[in-house]
């Protein structure tokens, strides 16, 4: 329950106005997340030159951000009140079976038109260890100089 004593919405398939779904810390966790997760495709795709990009490449890179925002706002939404729907009969949430399900098939879809392939690591993170890993990258905002901080 929020504040206001209305239920939690996942934001999978619920419309609600801009700022409504998360507001303060969460806000900003997944704004650095999704920008430090569009960044690194544009480094995979083109050495982190956004200008060498294809329009194409450029919405699916847009489509794909967008996606893993709803993703990560319905696996916070989990989080909160776990997956399921009716603990008693074994019942998922509808959430977990039907949108997560769609849009992370669909994430994938983008990410295999981008033509991104799995490489070979010298160890295999859990999804965890690679939420941490890139939480933990410091934000670089536009308009700021690594060498005007020296």
């Amino acid at each position: 329950m929020t504040k206001t004593g209305r239920p939690v919405l996942h934001g999978g398939f619920s419309v609600r106005p801009p700022g409504e779904l998360l507001r303060g810390r969460p806000k900003a966790r997944l704004r650095a997340y999704l920008t430090t997760f569009r960044r690194k495709l544009i480094e995979d795709l083109a050495a982190g030159k956004e200008e060498d990009l294809t329009a194409g490449q450029l919405a699916l890179i847009d489509r794909a951000v967008g996606k893993l925002a709803v993703i990560r706002m319905m696996e916070m939404y989990i989080a909160d009140v776990g997956p399921w729907k009716d603990l008693k009969e074994g019942q998922l949430r509808p959430v977990v079976t039907g949108p997560l399900l769609a849009y992370s098939r669909e994430l994938r879809a983008d990410l295999q038109a981008l033509g991104l392939e799995r490489r070979t690591m010298e160890e295999v993170l859990t999804p965890a260890e690679l939420v941490e890993l890139i939480e933990a990258e410091p934000e670089k905002r536009p308009g700021t100089d690594d060498a005007q901080e020296g």
